[in-house]
């Protein structure tokens, strides 16, 4: 079964993107993933779980790695988040796996590293442990990703928007604030970006108190890719709505969903550029052996 996953910044667009297409949402817990996307607490996504998301399908972002003074916490909010019923929790550390096992609770977690999942002995080794699924990286070739998905079943894969280049758990923005001697704050900041000499493009770059994110320059588009990669097996289609408008966002996924119906798709292509001509699409490293 396939299906269209999108990260939710604000609650009213939960139902404008299922009415799109969408059948899953993702939330980010406070405190717990390196992402620039809002948060929430523990009680605001078991109360969300209860309430407006009682009949939606519920993902929490978890993917942060937790050191040895936050992993009893870390593992007690896994145990209250899937006692809650939220479907899926993407995750990266190995405590929190260690306790769904404990709990039974295997089939309700999906492997989300960022970038690390490379190769099909990659995704093996992670969906071996019983695991719902595991998310390939967006920054490997359209060869590499229709290997894996073709080896592995079940997995998951980003397709649309922002993508994470690197994070650091150093609080870049602060230091430069204090080099600069600048008054205003840059922590917590949606807004900010950066550019590298030798490249056009800007970067959305984003601190909080666990570190800095750097986003890519270019704005991931699969069009031409999703039926591709749907029939080599890949379930899961993951999209980030972070930096995009509520326009971007739901036409992107209008799009996908008539694609995966049979539209064409260069069509879909063609729509979706005229109606944001702005926009740095890229169909990121698909289509290179290295990345540059």
């Amino acid at each position: 079964m396939t299906y269209l996953s999108i990260t939710i910044d604000n609650l009213e667009d939960v139902e404008s993107f299922e009415k799109a297409g969408a059948e899953e949402f993702i939330f980010a817990f406070q405190n717990s993933c390196f992402s620039s996307a809002r948060s929430f607490l523990k009680e605001e996504l078991i109360h969300l779980k209860k309430r407006m998301m009682k009949e939606r399908r519920m993902a929490v972002l978890m993917n942060r790695l937790f050191s040895q003074f936050e992993i009893k916490q870390a593992q007690k909010d896994l145990q209250d988040l899937l006692e809650a019923g939220i479907e899926s929790i993407l995750f990266a550390d190995l405590a929190l796996l260690q306790k769904a096992k404990e709990l039974g609770r295997m089939k309700q977690l999906i492997y989300s590293p960022e970038t690390l999942v490379t190769s099909s002995l990659d995704a093996e080794i992670w969906m071996s442990l019983g695991l719902q699924r595991a998310v390939i990286s967006p920054l490997l070739t359209e060869r590499e990703i229709m290997t894996i998905s073709s080896m592995v079943p079940h997995l998951s894969l980003p397709i649309h928007g922002y993508q994470m280049m690197s994070v650091s758990k150093r609080h870049l923005l602060s230091a430069y604030q204090n080099y600069s001697h600048l008054e205003h704050s840059l922590v917590r900041n949606q807004k900010l970006w950066i550019q590298e000499t030798h490249r056009d493009g800007h970067m959305p770059i984003y601190e909080d108190e666990f570190g800095t994110v750097i986003y890519t320059d270019f704005v991931l588009q699969s069009f031409k890719y999703i039926q591709k990669f749907v029939e080599r097996g890949v379930e899961r289609l993951e999209m980030n709505s972070h930096y995009l408008s509520k326009e971007e966002n739901e036409q992107a996924i209008q799009s996908y969903s008539k694609i995966l119906n049979g539209a064409n798709y260069e069509e879909e292509e063609m729509k979706y550029r005229k109606a944001f001509s702005d926009l740095p699409l890229e169909d990121g490293y698909y289509g290179q052996k290295t990345i540059r």
